[in-house]
């Protein structure tokens, strides 16, 4: 496994000395929220959409909030600390500190980051490793506690969440269009199973995909940050295989675009 240089950089906190100036950070719906697709196999580039790190020299601001329910879409402000890991340029780990109140920026990131959010035993949270958009206002969305129990609590065989392994949640969305893709069916050679979105639940026996093009592929193998390097394979309505990063005690959440 790798081993990254840690950089120590400075954080910029972007906080207000009354609090009625401070922006306030506001539930937000949609993929456009939480990052643009990131690519499958094949696919185009698609950087239309998501831009480099600093483009324009404006940085990216960016604010820790919390997915709302199992949809993975809208989220709610999320008041408590969290320490925040992502990609620097030429293989470094950047570091930062969410207060639970002022936004931040970092300086030095890659092009396209892996960004994990750690609330560090916060209340209904788990890590949550993201690739989000660099441009603008930023959310970086934990996932629920609550919602990742329910989740596998419905599951054929069973699951928990294991501080060795991890879970990932991805969308697929048809770079065409920009509308989720159903049809398809995930695999991961290490996932012990892969519960599909259907019918307002989630389910193993379902085998593809469903209008939300939403999956989740359970306690897959796993490393420390900055995380273990592994492919899911799609078939079925869309082709590709999908490079991504699975982080130790953490859920990976992407929106994945295909190329139909």
């Amino acid at each position: 496994m790798r081993l990254p240089l840690v950089l120590l950089v400075s954080v910029i906190t972007l906080g207000c000395s009354d609090d009625d100036e401070r922006p306030p950070v506001v539930p937000c719906s949609g993929i456009q929220c939480h990052g643009p697709p990131i690519l499958g196999s094949g696919a185009n580039d698609g950087s239309g959409d998501g831009g480099e790190a600093g483009q324009g020299n404006v940085l990216p601001v960016f604010s820790v909030t919390r997915f709302a329910g199992d949809d993975f879409l809208a989220t709610t402000p999320y008041p408590e600390p969290a320490a925040v890991l992502a990609d620097g340029e030429g293989g470094t780990t950047l570091e930062a500190e969410w207060n639970g109140v002022d936004p931040f920026a970092l300086e030095g990131l890659s092009e396209a980051p892996f960004v994990l959010v750690d609330p560090d035993g916060g209340q209904d949270a788990v890590p949550t490793v993201l690739v989000p958009p660099l441009r603008g206002m930023v959310e970086l969305p934990l996932v629920r506690a609550t919602v990742l129990e329910s989740i596998l609590a419905l599951s054929s065989q069973p699951l928990d969440v294991a501080s060795d392994r991890a879970h990932l949640v991805i969308t697929l969305i048809n770079l065409g269009n920009q509308l989720p893709v159903a049809g398809a069916t995930l695999t991961a050679q290490s996932a012990e199973t892969v519960l599909y979105a259907a019918a307002g639940s989630w389910s193993d026996v379902v085998s593809e995909t469903d209008s939300s093009g939403l999956s989740l592929l359970a306690s897959v193998d796993a490393a420390p940050w900055p995380g273990k390097l592994i492919s899911v394979a799609v078939s079925g309505a869309a082709s590709a295989a999908i490079p991504l990063r699975a982080v130790s005690g953490a859920v990976t959440v992407l929106y994945v675009g295909i190329e139909l």
